[in-house]
């Protein structure tokens, strides 16, 4: 804080930390060279070394961790939590750097909106999926209640609804994964289960369509028939009134 010049009510803890503030207030900086570059930012909170070090008027944002800070200038009410975690938007939260692969939780997790990167750019041999309909006919439905583990009575009364992760993993073990934990728990990648399903639908779609046109077929066959049969019919009554008439005549 030694370039403070009306700046207030900062803390700052550690080597250089908030180094080259001058007038921002309510910072918070705790670990060697947290902060530094932050001149006019303000309600920020950087915990640890060198974290939040690019900051220089970006406000509101929390930098936890060594190195943990912002991706890009001027971030607002955005969060980076862990060693070298980087932030790029406002109003944004970051976990970890790109080393981080998963997340783990006992709880719920409620957002308004999940978004999956999907770019082709970001894929490689990509080929059309077989096989939906006979994949997903492979698979059972269950519906059940939650432990908290494999010992536990249900602790959840709610009656979820969803696959056995043992049944998935015969059909498709790509989307089963196990936790890293003494009891390798299985988890089950839902989401990868949605193109499974889509191509199962456009299949089973496709056979109807097929039956529809077979069952067309067959109906235009006996309206021809039944037209063959009606002519034929009206031959045979043609002939007995033919025949009634030259009986009488005679």
């Amino acid at each position: 804080l030694y370039r403070i010049t009306s700046g207030n009510y900062n803390n700052a803890i550690g080597y250089l930390s908030m180094g080259s503030n001058s007038t921002g207030f309510y910072n918070v900086a705790m670990g060697g060279e947290s902060l530094y570059s932050n001149t006019s930012g303000t309600d920020n909170v950087a915990i640890g070394d060198y974290a939040g070090y690019s900051n220089t008027t970006g406000s509101k944002n929390v930098f936890i961790g060594s190195s943990a800070g912002p991706g890009a200038a001027d971030l607002s009410d955005a969060i980076a939590i862990g060693y070298n975690a980087k932030v790029t938007s406002s109003n944004s939260i970051q976990l970890g750097d790109p080393f981080i692969t998963s997340v783990r939780t006992q709880g719920t997790i409620y957002v308004n909106n999940v978004a999956l990167t999907s770019d082709a750019r970001l894929k490689s041999n990509i080929t059309d999926l077989r096989d939906g309909l006979s994949l997903v006919m492979q698979l059972h439905s269950y519906q059940y209640q939650k432990k908290r583990h494999f010992l536990d009575q249900p602790k959840d009364p709610r009656t979820e609804r969803g696959f056995l992760a043992q049944d998935v993993r015969n059909v498709l073990p790509d989307l089963v994964s196990a936790a890293p934990d003494a009891d390798s728990t299985l988890s089950v990648n839902y989401l990868e289960l949605i193109p499974v399903l889509t191509k199962a639908i456009q299949e089973q779609q496709q056979l109807i369509k097929q039956q529809q046109e077979l069952i067309q077929q067959q109906s235009s066959g006996l309206k021809t028939q039944q037209q063959h049969l009606e002519k034929l019919e009206s031959m045979m009554t043609s002939r007995r009134v033919f025949r009634r008439f030259k009986k009488s005549d005679s």
